[in-house]
């Protein structure tokens, strides 16, 4: 059998169907071989062209049948009919205040008002989006007529035929996940920064080991990194589950509390990162459970196959301040995206209003064309928890002083400069020895007598200990 070739079987169970579309009923015969699926084929024949066709388009508009399918990405946030309706009819609860307990300071006469009114206060915070599409195909009615003659050029008409049109419509709603995707993380890098993670930050915030995008793949700096990585990854689903409004936007005086489940969570992780862990990480260690993850999806390429693992969108996104929308002017762009862990309500594609029609017999070229419609609609929610993770240079905490060296004349006095990464960080002025010099908090630097005294200015960040020094030399 061909790889775009239906077996006998799957031939035979189309045909069936056909013949009960076009009959409302099933064959009296059933196909299971080459003479009575030319029976049947025979039979149907006999009903005329214009029969087939309606019935064949009244099939197709119920299900298009595969041969060798495309394997759509970001299938999971693909949602059915019922699901959207859930989804567009969603209505968000703030959490109210505390109240006192009336029970706790009764007084004799009075009693409290169990009355008082307390509606819940509600934000509705879905955006949606659509497209609209339309494909056809064209069938020759002699094709048509052959098929049904014979099994095996049945199923390579079939094949021929449907095959593309099921593949473009599962690649239609594929770039509409790609785009709402991309959409949602360049939101998150330009206005919820602290849920668009850089790793390579935090691996140095933890590690003290300063990486880049390119040394973090080096031989003796993977294993580690991406043992830590897994880690990293498995405590942010821990944290989101617990109920919070870290891990989403708010609107001002409106926090929403969220939590995410496993059983609600989404993952999806750079191919490049999986496939390097596959085969140099897990194959050196005794228990690759030790690197077992949360279930995620494999991305080969988030938005452009020549730049698999960036992406570039002028986001729409939530405003915080009043809860509209917001839409950047230039486009965002984020480099060296590893992955991402949200929430299923956070976003999500849903086909739509799906139709099927064919034109009347064209008796001239003997053919008709079968017309496809149909709608993607698409959803973001940016008070859904999201968090996006890629790989960037870390900031390397650094002091620097304005001056190496000093000399000073007893009394004489001179001022070093303190210049900080990050900027503003407390800076600690210290002498090595006072009776040559002395330094104040400013940095300010006074001679006291002849010799040599190390001044040293530190920072601390991140519980680590950053310094630079100057050496004064007191000579009268």
């Amino acid at each position: 059998m061909g790889v775009n070739s239906l077996t006998f079987e799957q031939g035979a169970a189309f045909l069936m169907d056909w013949y009960e579309q076009a009959t409302g009923k099933k064959p009296e015969l059933e196909v299971i071989d080459t003479g009575s699926f030319v029976s049947v084929g025979t039979t149907m024949l006999q009903m005329g062209t214009d029969v087939l066709t309606k019935s064949l388009t009244q099939l197709l508009a119920k299900s298009i049948y595969s041969i060798r399918p495309y394997s759509q990405k970001f299938k999971s946030i693909n949602v059915d009919e019922q699901k959207w309706g859930a989804v567009v009819r969603k209505i968000n609860y703030i959490d109210g205040e505390l109240e006192d307990d009336p029970a706790i300071e009764l007084v004799d006469g009075e009693s409290p008002d169990q009355w008082k009114v307390n509606k819940p206060k509600m934000v509705q915070t879905n955006f949606y989006g659509a497209y609209n599409f339309a494909r056809h195909l064209t069938i020759f009615t002699y094709q048509m007529d052959a098929a049904l003659r014979d099994p095996a050029e049945f199923n390579r008409w079939l094949a021929g035929v449907y095959q593309n049109m099921a593949d473009q419509l599962a690649q239609i709603e594929e770039g509409q996940a790609r785009s709402i995707l991309a959409n949602f993380m360049a939101s998150k890098y330009k206005a919820d920064t602290p849920n668009a993670i850089n790793v390579l930050q935090a691996y140095y915030d933890e590690t003290g080991v300063a990486l880049t995008p390119v040394t973090m793949f080096e031989q003796k700096n993977y294993p580690d990194f991406i043992k830590w990585l897994y880690s990293f990854i498995n405590n942010l689903t821990d944290f989101m589950s617990e109920r919070s409004e870290d891990y989403h936007m708010n609107i001002k005086d409106k926090p929403l509390m969220r939590h995410t489940p496993l059983t609600y969570l989404k993952a999806y992780m750079s191919g490049n990162i999986l496939n390097k862990t596959v085969s140099e990480v897990m194959a050196t260690i005794f228990n690759p459970e030790k690197l077992k993850m949360v279930e995620f999806e494999k991305v080969t390429y988030w938005q452009n196959k020549r730049d698999p693992y960036a992406i570039s969108a002028t986001p729409t996104y939530l405003k915080t301040v009043d809860g509209g929308l917001k839409t950047e002017t230039d486009p965002v762009v984020v480099r060296n995206i590893l992955g991402c862990l949200f929430d299923v309500e956070a976003l999500g594609t849903c086909r739509r209003h799906m139709r099927t029609y064919n034109t009347p017999i064209n008796a001239a070229g003997e053919y008709f064309n079968v017309w496809y419609h149909g709608q993607i609609s698409t959803w973001n929610d940016f008070t859904e928890n999201f968090i996006l993770l890629y790989a960037d240079t870390p900031t390397v905490p650094i002091v620097t002083l304005s001056d190496e060296t000093l000399t000073l004349a007893p009394d004489g006095t001179d001022t070093l400069v303190a210049t900080t990464i990050p900027t503003g960080a407390t800076v600690t002025f210290t002498s090595s020895d006072v009776a040559v010099a002395t330094v104040d908090e400013d940095g300010n630097v006074t001679g006291v007598a002849e010799g040599e005294a190390t001044i040293t200015a530190t920072i601390v960040v991140g519980g680590r200990v950053y310094s630079d020094t100057c050496v004064v030399t007191v000579t009268s």
